[in-house]
This record gives structure tokens, C-alpha cells and sequence, in this order.
């Protein structure tokens, strides 16, 4: 069965996307924070 495991893999996509955005927004606030 495949099913379960592209559930899986989905659900990790999504959320190694919202870590890479959080880490995106923190990286441009400290750039902004040393100009």
C-alpha cells in the first residue's frame, strides 16, 4: 500500500515548508535588525 506513506511524505512536505518560511523570516528580520 502506498497510500499511507504519501500521506505521510505530504504532511512532512508541508511542514519542512513552514520551518523553511520561519526560518526565511527570521534570517530577514536579523539583516534587517544589523543595517
Amino acid at each position: 500500500k502506498v497510500g499511507p506513506y504519501l500521506a505521510q511524505f505530504i504532511k512532512d512536505k508541508e511542514a519542512i515548508k513552514q520551518y523553511v518560511r520561519t526560518a526565511l523570516n527570521l534570517f530577514v528580520k536579523m539583516i534587517k535588525c544589523q543595517q
